[in-house]
């Protein structure tokens, strides 16, 4: 499974909603609140098997490319 494909099976069950195009920012989603932020966040370090440190947390409060880059950066680092 690639990258884009693990995480749009994140996306799309933490937010509850089919994910089909990747270029959306937190603006586009209405469930994607900071609680809700905390449950991707859970998600994607399990999903990926990474460790999101919490200064990093607030950063990926952004868009999908930012999130992918981040998760990329912590694969290719490990």
């Amino acid at each position: 499974m690639t990258i884009d494909e693990q995480l749009t099976t994140v996306f799309s069950n933490v937010f509850r909603t089919k994910i089909v195009d990747t270029e959306f920012q937190v603006a586009d989603i209405p469930q994607w609140d900071s609680l809700t932020h905390i449950k991707l966040i859970i998600e994607l370090e399990s999903a990926f098997s990474i460790s999101i440190g919490p200064g990093d947390i607030k950063p990926l409060y952004s868009d999908y490319q930012t999130v992918k880059n981040y998760i990329r950066s912590k694969l290719e680092g490990s």
